[in-house]
């Protein structure tokens, strides 16, 4: 097949044809119930996981979340702008919640002008490359109970790795009817509502998020909220702006 009109040119192979990896499923006449559901497709290493643990244990806090605010340079489909973090301030907001920054690149800036707009620290974890250290991330990431994120490589790798992870973002790709990607089954995507904005559904995210801090945890460890209001699942909304699903909720955990 053709490469793709803009698509950067391949190295030349010894094949009959060429496929996109992504393309395959539709060739292959494959839908969903092919696939067998999964938690999970990346496991970090479990030395690192503990260590990790332990690190975090030490900021205390009854919810730890990870954020990562900055939008992408595009995707083939225009400018991702994300949302600047000075408009998190009702996420941050949140009473019992440590947060933990994912952003990568020079982000201290804005880390402080948001520590000091809204007087809550954002904890930058030392001796971690979030750009380079990609094991190193993954087994930090694990010991979140929720990651928030914009479109972009930190809302793939919670999903990859199973954490519950709220997207800010258009709904592309999700199930008709529903805020869920199935191959990301931890994933929830917060959309803009027709004539929002991404600060519109970040409002929304915080919503649902003072209803996860007030919940007590089960003894089980399980999900601490079973009842996602405002229209949506875990108050996201549908992607599509059609009726949420009922499908399996999907609710960031306490460790």
């Amino acid at each position: 097949a053709p490469p793709h009109p803009g698509a950067a040119a391949a190295e030349a192979a010894d094949a009959d044809l060429h496929i996109a990896a992504g393309a395959l499923p539709r060739r292959l006449g494959a839908g969903l119930p092919a696939f067998s559901p999964r938690s999970a497709w990346l496991f970090p290493d479990q030395e690192r996981v503990l260590d990790w643990r332990h690190r975090l244990d030490a900021l205390g806090g009854a919810l730890r979340i990870g954020i990562a605010w900055r939008g992408r340079s595009g995707n083939g489909q225009g400018p991702d702008p994300g949302v600047p973090l000075v408009r998190w301030g009702a996420v941050l907001a949140t009473p019992g919640a440590t947060f933990v920054n994912l952003e990568h690149g020079d982000a201290p800036a804005e880390i402080e002008r948001a520590e000091a707009c809204f007087g809550v620290p954002i904890y930058e974890l030392s001796r971690l490359d979030l750009m380079e250290d990609i094991e190193s991330t993954a087994a930090m990431m694990v010991n979140l109970d929720l990651v928030i994120a914009t479109a972009g490589p930190v809302a793939g790798l919670a999903g990859a790795l199973g954490v519950p992870v709220w997207r800010v973002g258009p709904g592309r790709r999700t199930l008709p009817g529903s805020a869920v990607r199935p191959w990301y089954p931890a994933l929830r995507v917060f959309p803009p509502q027709v004539g929002e904005g991404r600060s519109d559904a970040l409002e929304r995210v915080a919503r649902a998020l003072r209803r996860v801090a007030s919940t007590t945890a089960p003894a089980d460890g399980g999900p601490v909220v079973d009842d996602p209001a405002d229209g949506g699942p875990a108050d996201g909304g549908p992607a599509d702006g059609g009726p949420a699903d009922d499908g399996p909720s999907r609710e960031p955990t306490r460790h």
